[in-house]
């Protein structure tokens, strides 16, 4: 028989050391391995349907005891790099005095967006240009692949049809 401690504020150690105990542990396991991104809140719930009478904190406290925790995406995952320029923000220009960007005349500001659709063999790709004061779509094009072609595409056939002022 296995038994697992854990100190909790240095004061009450937590064991399990019983056959139910050791029933629990085994089988938070198997749902870790097959569910790894599920935290105590779902464990609990997964327990409870399965027949267990516990709580969060035994939960938690056992997977703490075994090492498991969730697997999920963890903050500030994508990090700058270091080398690549980092361009100024230019819209500051066009800032009022509660620091809103107002676009007052047409063709001064453009913006570009990609998207995809979602079709029953894979995807479509859809790029386009706006313009920030009318909201209108410049230029636009459907794609099946997403690459540099189509938004340089997009971005030539918009500044063909509105020349810079």
């Amino acid at each position: 028989m296995v038994k697992f401690k854990l100190k909790i504020l240095q004061k009450a150690v937590v064991s399990f050391s019983s056959d139910e105990d050791i029933k629990l542990l085994n089988t938070i396991d198997i749902i870790h391995t097959k569910h790894p991104y599920y935290g105590t809140r779902r464990v609990v719930e997964l327990l409870k349907r399965l027949g267990f009478r516990v709580g969060r904190k035994l939960v938690k406290t056992a997977m703490r005891v075994m090492g498991i925790k969730a697997l999920y995406p963890k903050p500030k995952t994508i990090m700058a790099n270091k080398e690549h320029k980092k361009y100024p923000y230019l819209l500051n220009e066009f800032k009022n005095e509660d620091n809103q960007v107002i676009i007052e005349t047409p063709n001064k500001v453009w913006s570009t967006d990609i998207t995809y659709i979602k079709l029953e063999n894979g995807f479509a790709y859809l790029a386009a240009v706006i313009d920030w004061n009318t909201k209108k779509i410049l230029s636009w094009k459907l794609s099946n692949t997403m690459d540099v072609s189509l938004t340089t595409s997009v971005l030539k056939d918009a500044l063909a049809i509105y020349p810079k002022l």
